[in-house]
């Protein structure tokens, strides 16, 4: 189960393999209907990931995986989910002290059109939630070094993209 942000903006560090939840932002307000403007033609919605420092102490990749209202999601749960939405690859070498945050978009119409019309109407029926899960790229193998990496200062912000 996933640590309930209750936010846009991350509370604590993000720690290797810890799920937490977010409630993201809409610039410009909520917009009537939510996400339910995704279930028909219309606007893009697009999700954009902004992260303020990683600390990665070990020479391997990170990646965030994200998932839209599957607060289930670990891990190990796989892309082909219901509710994943991709993911975002950070390689060995952490960004210098001081360095501006980097932001990252995920347009949700086209992550989640390979679900099908139905899954799309019963994750757009709630209000979006995402998952993200910080998880190491060392292609399944294990690293002892990969569990003091995390992630601070990370934003959530939806936006239409008309």
């Amino acid at each position: 189960m996933a640590t309930e942000a209750g936010s846009p903006a991350l509370p604590a560090p993000l720690a290797v393999n810890q799920a937490t939840a977010f409630s993201p932002a809409w610039q410009g307000g909520t917009p009537k209907g939510d996400l339910k403007v995704l279930t028909r033609p219309g606007p893009d919605v697009l999700l954009r990931i902004t992260v303020g420092a990683i600390r990665n102490p070990s020479d391997i990749g990170l990646g965030l995986r994200l998932f839209l209202n599957q607060p289930d999601a670990t891990a190990a749960t796989p892309d082909t989910a219901p509710g994943y939405l991709g993911n975002v690859a950070f390689f060995p070498s952490s960004p210098p002290a001081g360095a501006p945050p980097q932001s990252f978009v995920i347009n949700l119409r086209t992550a989640l059109a390979e679900r099908g019309a139905e899954t799309l109407r019963r994750l757009a029926k709630a209000p979006p939630r995402v998952t993200v899960i910080l998880v190491p790229l060392t292609n399944g193998q294990a690293r002892a070094d990969a569990a003091s990496a995390q992630v601070t200062g990370m934003t959530l912000e939806l936006q239409k993209n008309p």
